[in-house]
């Protein structure tokens, strides 16, 4: 985002993720154990793909009666096979995203979630949707509440 200025994907991602800190006995504080910072890299890309073909064509051996009956008879071939490969080509709009949560006194990564994926039509018609349902599922490999500095197993 620039300054002063808010995407709808930065507004999502800020209420999503108050959510799931609110869960779990985060608070707002101007004095913060720990600074959560979040970051989404879009990039076009275009795979190939090539997969092996094969074909076959079938002929029909045809012919005449020739000169008063001499030369008459059937010319031709049966058949053949053919191999190559087929290539395919598509294009397609990749996002990674990542949440890092860094211990605010050590200045050191506490936690990290990754993720990475199409991004689709049907994505971006839906953002608040997707980020309300994606950002709980990154929370749920996060294994801290607030006020216990061990790790504990998360629910389910």
């Amino acid at each position: 985002d620039y300054e002063g200025y808010e995407s709808l994907f930065s507004q999502y991602m800020m209420e999503a993720i108050e959510i799931e800190m609110t869960k779990r006995g985060y608070t707002k504080s101007a004095n913060p154990d720990i600074f959560l910072n979040f970051n989404a890299f879009v990039q076009d890309k275009t795979k190939v793909t090539q997969t092996p073909s094969s074909g076959m064509g079938m002929g029909y051996p045809y012919g005449g009666g020739g000169y008063y009956g001499y030369r008459g008879g059937a010319y031709g071939a049966w058949g053949g096979y053919g191999y190559g490969t087929e290539t395919r080509v598509s294009q397609y709009t990749e996002g990674t995203f990542n949440i890092d949560i860094i211990d605010a006194n050590k200045q050191q990564l506490v936690w990290e979630a990754v993720g990475v994926g199409k991004i689709t039509d049907k994505f971006r018609e839906n953002l608040r949707q997707k980020v309300m349902e994606g950002v709980p599922e990154f929370f749920s490999l996060y294994p801290f509440v607030a006020g216990n500095p061990n790790p504990v197993t998360p629910e389910k």
